[in-house]
């Protein structure tokens, strides 16, 4: 029934200018197809015919083409076409088909109109965005088409190309004679460049999704995290490289199980699926569990996971992100082990300081014996102290500033008007903020005078770091 078209693949000022053996084509006689309009059902029947062309094709352009050859076999004119808005959106591009005297595409004029209003058919209809029918060119005041009236066509019949309600281009068919077309002519042009402009939407619609997976799915396999795609029963549909290379499987040995039956290690994984099955719509929730890779390896995954819904709101499936912190967890574990090796270090040197004590001597004796071993220094400045009297270390607000003695690597002494409540205390050696608290066990107790006055001598052995 028509063919596509094929138009010069750039435009040039020369395109502007019918090709010498369409010169005075509009003037010719006999130059048009003899064969009246079609009617209704013709007509109806090469719509059907350009849909199903639409389903298959996949260059919008084309299609158009088409559209405007099928213009030009139903209404019986050789001149038909369409315009386009360029990215400036200030300038339109027509093109012109010319059919030859058989009714096969023939030649193509390409012209560059300005986007104004009233300088084109094609910039009113855009503007406008409404069909339109021309009877005379020659009597039109809405607009002056300079092109076309140089080249002698007096009526035209033009609808608009619309996608996501922006007017984009024009389908149009022209002729030399007045009053050629009418209202049927007008609803024809219409009907097909609504056609049209489905299709390209879909088109563009398909090629923007395309775009925008392809740069979802590089940016899924840049990730370290693992990122998998669950359906609504919670079984596996992707998973993403960096998932494959923690866990051990490929997408094709987990899809459509059930990530809790091959990801979970199996004493998590009732839990797992609970958290999965309750999680809120909108909203994500965050847990960590154990993964039993494939070769049987376990790690430790944070996971996030959140619904995902259709455009009813119905929830369709869920996104679970993963990061593997096994090396964060055993970093904390050994950390926890030598803290408590260090704790037990602790209680075992003083439990042999109270060991090595003479239980005979008084804590308080009337003559102060050396019992340091390494040498000391005197230290007559003013720390914080603070006795322990319950389980745990003091609260900073329990430190009191006291006189200190001397000091050596293994401990220091202070002085204090009444006897230590407890054999422990933490001192906060330096100078705020930047202190260092350490625990301390009293190791004697001796009654003097300073200034004057009676007052204690206290003696302590560092046991170790107080962390506050």
């Amino acid at each position: 029934m028509f063919a596509a078209m094929n138009s010069p693949a750039s435009y040039s000022p020369a395109d502007e200018q019918f090709p010498a053996a369409a010169v005075g084509f509009a003037r010719q006689e006999g130059a048009f197809p003899s064969a009246d309009k079609q009617d209704l059902l013709a007509r109806q029947r090469a719509i059907a015919a350009l849909g199903r062309r639409a389903l298959r094709l996949q260059d919008p352009n084309v299609l158009m083409e088409d559209a405007a050859a099928l213009l030009s076999e139903v209404l019986a004119t050789p001149l038909s076409g369409w315009a386009e808005l360029l990215p400036d959106d200030a300038t339109l591009i027509m093109r012109l088909y010319i059919c030859r005297r058989d009714g096969r595409p023939g030649e193509t004029v390409r012209h560059q109109y300005s986007l104004a209003r009233e300088a084109s058919v094609a910039g009113f209809v855009v503007h406008t965005g409404l069909p339109l029918l021309a009877s005379d060119l020659e009597q039109e005041t809405r607009f002056h088409d300079s092109f076309l009236s140089a080249h002698q066509l007096r009526s035209v019949v033009a609808a608009p190309l619309i996608v996501a309600e922006r007017n984009f281009g024009v389908l149009a068919a022209y002729s030399p004679m007045p009053d050629y077309f009418d209202q049927q002519d007008l609803l024809l042009v219409e009907n097909l460049s609504q056609l049209v402009s489905a299709t390209v939407a879909r088109s563009r619609a398909e090629a923007l999704l395309a775009a925008e997976r392809s740069h979802y799915n590089d940016l899924l396999e840049t990730l370290e995290a693992m990122v998998l795609m669950l359906d609504a029963q919670l079984r596996i549909r992707y998973i993403n490289p960096a998932g494959e290379r923690i866990s051990g499987f490929t997408l094709k040995e987990i899809e459509r199980q059930p990530i809790w039956n091959v990801l979970a290690a199996p004493e998590e994984s009732e839990d797992f699926r609970r958290r999965l099955e309750q999680l809120p719509p909108a909203v994500a929730t965050e847990w960590e569990s154990s993964l039993l890779t494939k070769c049987g390896e376990k790690r430790y995954v944070s996971w996030s996971a959140r619904t995902l819904s259709d455009q009813r709101g119905r929830p369709e499936g869920v996104i679970a992100t993963g990061i593997d912190v096994t090396a964060q967890r055993e970093a904390e574990r050994r950390a926890q082990r030598a803290e408590a090796a260090a704790e037990h270090a602790r209680l075992a040197l003083w439990t042999a300081l109270q060991r090595h004590s003479n239980a005979a001597e008084p804590l308080v004796s009337a003559l102060h014996v050396e019992r340091r071993k390494r040498s000391r220094r005197a230290y007559p400045y003013f720390q914080l102290v603070a006795f322990c009297t319950g389980d745990g270390l003091p609260d900073k607000s329990a430190f009191k500033e006291v006189r200190c003695n001397d000091i050596s690597a293994g401990g220091f002494s202070f002085f204090s008007a009444t006897p230590p409540p407890s054999e422990t205390l933490v001192v906060a050696l330096g100078a705020p903020p930047k202190l260092m608290y350490l625990v301390a066990q009293v190791a004697h107790v001796t009654r003097t005078k300073r200034d004057g006055e009676k007052t204690y001598l206290i003696g302590c052995n560092y046991i170790g770091r107080a962390r506050y």
